[in-house]
């Protein structure tokens, strides 16, 4: 199926949200019918579907950030992406406040200028400390009052009052530009962004009374729903600047990271990085590596100059592709070095998945006016753009708050709807079958009975594993000192980097106050402590998935108590009580809602590492900083740097103790709701089971009362009736919003493959089964062959959960087989080496096998020896475990990903075992609900034979 574009998507989910409010409508209408108590059900349900809608509100826009260091070539870029030249391009800093595009049938400008009583303010910080960093603002405001002209050094007056007087409004004021046509021509769009100019460039001092800048214009990319946000240079020299930029990406659907082709890595672009890595927003991240034909440029002048060849461009796009992969990596290496933590290798899953695409606007606009492209990136698209386009709408359409939003209502909608028609099926069948009232209320209480006797088994055993939990956490209390006290080592190295530059200040500038005030200090901090905390968290988070296998088992027992209880006491056909059923869509739910809960919260606590800092530690920091600007006469100098080191010594203390507060009382909050989840469990368990008897006792009376009306007709029509409509919106939606295994038709039974797929062999007419022992175990290519006919198809949608190796490489499929193949490229990182381990754990469990041959090849930067010594282990422990040999071959040409399997069958994976997202909270140890990515897989065997169920 063809990407659906943003515009389209957001289309869809609304029509979708339109039938779902049509559907709590007729349930509305049938829930004033008050008999067999189906009406307060469909209220009830109608109430639900309404809430998650309330719950998850569609977006107003897709919003999309351009960031980038000055001279990334950000204008140039966002000027291809509207198909027209209004954001400036010259080479001083034109972007000085955050301009947002967006969709309009004309094109216009709206300046938002400051409010008069924030200005206000800001003019009584700079009079109480012109080096205030919080009236930065103002103190670049008044160096207009004696600017130059860069270039010609010529002096310039601005009469700053008049401006103010003019601009600066109670409330707030906006100017507009605007364009007469809709289709300007190069004078009318020069003169436009002239205009503009004059507010947001750096040289003048309109833009710092400049708050937003809001563009309006026909676009095809803003038609589709997108806001584009162009930022201030990440490096720009104003600070507050910086800070709206850092600002504008808290709340976005997607950022393009743009660097320039062939430019270093900056502090600036590391700091930038890590920080969307701690607040869990880096899967919105692409990569932009702008400029690439001038770099080529220069690249085939020097060759020409050395009498050389030049490489072909796409090898030297392959080159700068690994240059930045390597550049993130060295990123990465940078903070795991610092932090000692291994909890790094979860960043670098995630970091492995950035999208890295090269443009060229020159080469775009060039192609547009059909001149002569020299040097294209690709023959379809010399400049890169429609890459972008096409690599940010698979974003949005994935990651984007829509998309989370629409999965929701997708997961919540069908749970809804399913426990509604399971229930009216559940009604029809006691209505058909019920003999007796008093007979089946009997043994539905008798049940009841018996049952809470096991319920109290349950809830003690379950309370024991809760205290368990509880000391189990507060065992880790020494290691989280432990963490707290590596947190602070690695906040004093930021620290000292701060002294070491204040300390070498001239001494007028200390004097002056221009020092001590640690600009990003917390930043700094927050984003080279945060895979140290995040360790630490994670380590909970195991200690409660460890409760939670246990609750799983305890659960089961409960379950297979209730279906001996019911063979005992003889239920038949006429009580439809399904404990077993509800419990294990309660486990489901309960562990993805978990999941969400647990991975949240830590988000929230790693996300807010940079709070550590409150009113009253600035103050403390601000007193301690006064006693160096009174320094006069001989010895300014060193005395200065005297004062500046025992300043920095009490700074030291004072934030040591902050922030060792800040982090161990984060460790005890994430401990204690951990422990208030496992303290809710077995009474939320025990109320869906209660819930279920209540549902059935329900079943009876009207099932009852029916029988006596002579109702069971109408009711029967009744129940048709709603199970069809409900089965049509469900279709609709489903249809609407892609389908798949989290949203598929209600009831629907999963996906049958078709009989044959492109790249592997059709059937070519029916073959005799194979003899029993079949196999060539020798020859896997000739298994391969044969296996001709696809039996079953796994389609894995974006963002799904439950697809375990377990449940793809089920025992019905590996039966018989003594000996797998596994060919699959990318196995040596630190996840894929993960996933193979779950991989191999569960094929050995699914089939008695005594050899796994395992094909793979070594990627760019593997640790070959590490590598090595992973498989060489793995191999030793599992045939200790349960006698299985694994060997391992490497390859360099190797792009094919199957499992092949002796006794005949094969598994064509569609993104080999590399099948799931980067995971956190429970999901780093519990496949179950860790999301997977999109792809198919599918299971050939060597006869045309029925599906398997």
């Amino acid at each position: 199926m063809a990407q659906k574009t943003p515009g389209r998507l957001k289309q869809d989910l609304e029509t979708a949200r339109d039938r779902i409010n049509r559907l709590a409508d007729l349930l509305e209408a049938r829930s004033i019918d008050s008999q067999w108590n189906l009406g307060s059900e469909c209220r009830a349900a109608a109430a639900k579907l309404r809430g998650v809608l309330e719950q998850n509100a569609i977006p107003a826009a897709y919003k999309v950030a351009v960031i980038g260091r000055f001279k990334a070539g950000k204008s140039s870029f966002v000027n291809e992406l509207l198909e027209r030249r209004l954001a400036g391009e010259d080479t001083t800093p034109e972007t000085a406040a955050i301009t947002t595009f967006q969709n309009g049938d004309e094109i216009r400008a709206t300046i938002n200028l400051i409010d008069k009583s924030v200005w206000d303010d800001l003019r009584n910080l700079y009079e109480l400390d012109e080096s205030d960093p919080n009236a930065h603002r103002y103190a670049n405001w008044m160096k207009f009052s004696r600017s130059v002209e860069p270039g010609t050094g010529r002096s310039i007056e601005f009469d700053l009052k008049a401006i103010e007087a003019d601009l600066v409004h109670a409330g707030g004021h906006s100017r507009d530009i605007r364009l007469s046509s809709l289709d300007p021509n190069k004078r009318q769009q020069g003169e436009f962004r002239r205009n503009l100019k004059e507010y947001t460039s750096s040289t003048k001092p309109y833009h710092c009374l400049v708050e937003s800048i809001e563009i309006r214009t026909p676009s095809t990319i803003l038609g589709e729903g997108v806001m584009l946000l162009d930022t201030p240079g990440l490096d720009d020299t104003e600070r507050f600047r910086v800070q709206l930029t850092e600002k504008a990406v808290e709340d976005v659907d997607a950022v393009l990271f743009l660097t320039k082709s062939g430019a270093a890595y900056g502090q600036s672009e590391k700091d930038f990085l890590l920080s969307l890595l701690r607040r869990g927003t880096v899967k919105q991240l692409i990569f932009v590596v702008t400029q690439v034909d001038q770099t080529y440029e220069q690249h085939v002048k020097q060759r020409q100059h050395d009498d050389e060849d030049p490489e072909p461009i796409a090898q030297r796009i392959e080159a700068e592709r690994l240059r930045v992969r390597g550049e993130i990596e060295a990123t990465l290496d940078e903070l795991e070095k610092a932090s000692g933590s291994a909890s790094v290798q979860r960043y670098r899953e995630q970091l492995g998945a950035i999208e890295i695409a090269f443009t060229s606007a020159t080469n775009h606009r060039d192609w547009l006016k059909k001149e002569h492209v020299r040097f294209p990136l690709s023959p379809n698209d010399p400049g890169g753009m429609n890459q972008i386009k096409q690599t940010l709408f698979s974003v949005l359409a994935t990651e984007s708050r829509l998309a989370a939003a629409k999965e929701r209502i997708q997961l919540e909608t069908v749970a809804i709807l399913q426990q509604l028609l399971a229930l009216i099926e559940g009604r029809r069948t006691t209505m058909k079958n019920l003999k007796s009232r008093e007979v089946a209320e009997e043994k539905l209480g008798n049940f009841r009975d018996r049952f809470a006797e096991s319920c109290s088994r349950f809830s003690s055993v379950t309370s024991a594993d809760a205290e368990t939990l509880k000391a189990g956490l507060s065992n880790k209390a020494q290691m989280e000192k432990l963490a707290a006290e590596n947190v602070v080592l690695q906040a004093q190295g930021v620290l000292s980097a701060y002294e070491t530059d204040d300390a070498g200040r001239h001494w007028r500038t200390k004097r002056g106050g221009n020092w001590g005030y640690m600009h990003q200090f917390q930043l700094r901090v927050a984003n080279k402590i945060f895979p140290t905390v995040a360790a630490q968290l994670n380590a909970q988070t195991e200690e409660f998935g460890s409760l939670i296998q246990k609750f799983r088992i305890h659960l089961r027992t409960l379950s297979d108590g209730a279906e001996d209880i019911k063979c005992q006491l003889d239920f038949g056909a006429d009580i439809q009580l399904n404990i077993a059923g509800e419990l294990e869509g309660f486990l489901e739910s309960t562990l993805a809602s978990l999941q969400e809960l647990i991975t949240g919260e830590e988000s929230r606590i790693v996300t807010l590492l940079e709070n550590f800092i409150d009113e009253k530690v600035e103050d403390e920091i601000s007193k301690a900083r006064q006693s160096v600007s009174g320094i006069w006469g001989r010895g300014t100098v060193a005395s200065q740097n005297i004062e500046v080191r025992a300043y920095y010594k009490k700074v030291a203390k004072i934030l040591n103790d902050a922030l060792s507060a800040h982090v161990v009382g984060r460790f005890r909050e994430f401990s204690e709701n951990l422990h208030k989840h496992a303290i809710a469990l077995p009474g939320r368990a025990l109320s869906h089971a209660m819930a279920e008897i209540e549902r059935v006792s329900a079943d009876i009376r009207a099932a009852a009362e029916a029988a006596v009306a002579g109702q069971k007709e109408v009711f029967e029509r009744l129940a048709q009736e709603l199970a069809s409509e409900i089965g049509k919106t469900s279709r609709e939606i489903a249809e609407l919003l892609d389908g798949g295994e989290s949203a598929r038709t209600i009831g629907a039974a999963e996906t049958t493959a078709p009989t044959s797929l492109d790249d592997v062999a059709c059937s070519v007419g029916k073959k005799p089964r194979p003899p029993d022992g079949f196999a060539y175990i020798d020859d896997p290519a000739r298994i391969r062959e044969l296996a001709r006919t696809c039996i079953k198809r796994f389609p894995l949608k974006n963002n799904a959960v439950g697809w375990t190796f377990e449940k793809i490489f089920a025992p019905r499929f590996l039966k018989g087989a003594a000996n797998l193949w596994l060919i699959d490229p990318f196995l040596v990182k630190w996840h894929q080496r993960r996933n193979f381990s779950e991989f191999v754990h569960a094929a050995c469990s699914a089939a008695k096998l005594k050899a796994i041959s395992v094909e793979t090849k070594i990627q760019d930067g593997a640790d070959l020896e590490k590598v090595a010594k992973f498989f060489e282990s793995f191999d030793r422990d599992l045939y200790d475990q349960v006698g299985c040999r694994v060997r391992v071959s490497f390859s360099d040409d190797l792009h094919d990903r199957f499992v092949i399997l002796d006794n005949g069958n094969v598994f064509k994976l569609g993104r080999g075992l590399d099948i799931y997202k980067a995971a956190s909270g429970l999901a780093s140890s519990n496949p179950s609900v860790r999301k997977v990515k999109e792809c198919e897989i599918d299971v050939f065997a060597p006869e045309e034979v029925s599906r398997l169920d």
